[in-house]
């Protein structure tokens, strides 16, 4: 089997995820997982999957003849970050939005070691204050690192940074 991870962009329009879980389909493929949006009046999304190897040439040039799509196949099945060294913490963030806060927020948490494994961002409008940024973000956080010293480190980036930081909960 060959582990991919499918990177695929293109105008959003109906029917692109049923193509793509076709193909996997008709290429005796398995989907195991996605982060698929609706960015900018694009489609953008990311699938995990696995397709026999006796398969795999043909499943490639069949995603190349989606039209209007690009799509990018690399190997996965890369080991996941996670370590004895390290715990997961979730961030959310709101603050007035301006020029440069993501790379205020990403640059203090690559510094600390951090390591942002998953982010989501949105700008929403805020009543007599213009524009709100919000951010989510699941944090693989050295075991040297605590939550104290990554919110002492943002909260120095701006006084309106409302900020949680939390252990995520196991279900």
């Amino acid at each position: 089997m060959r582990h991919l991870a499918l990177c695929v962009f293109g105008p959003d329009k109906p029917g692109i995820v049923e193509k793509l879980s076709r193909l996997v389909f008709e290429h005796q493929g398995s989907w195991f997982g996605a982060s698929l949006a609706h960015l900018a009046g694009r489609f953008a999304g990311i699938v995990d999957v696995k397709i026999p190897e006796e398969h795999y040439i043909a499943f490639a040039a069949a995603l190349q003849d989606i039209e209007d799509l690009d799509i990018r196949i690399a190997e996965g099945g890369l080991l996941p970050s996670a370590s004895a060294d390290s715990h997961d913490c979730q961030l959310s963030l709101v603050a007035n939005d301006r020029t440069g806060i993501v790379h205020e927020l990403t640059s203090t948490l690559s510094r600390l070691g951090v390591n942002i494994e998953e982010m989501t961002t949105k700008c929403r409008p805020a009543h007599n204050y213009g524009e709100l940024f919000i951010a989510k973000a699941r944090l693989r956080v050295p075991k040297d690192v605590t939550h104290e010293q990554i919110r002492e480190l943002l909260e120095a980036c701006g006084d309106d940074w409302m900020l949680e930081l939390d252990e995520p909960s196991v279900t």
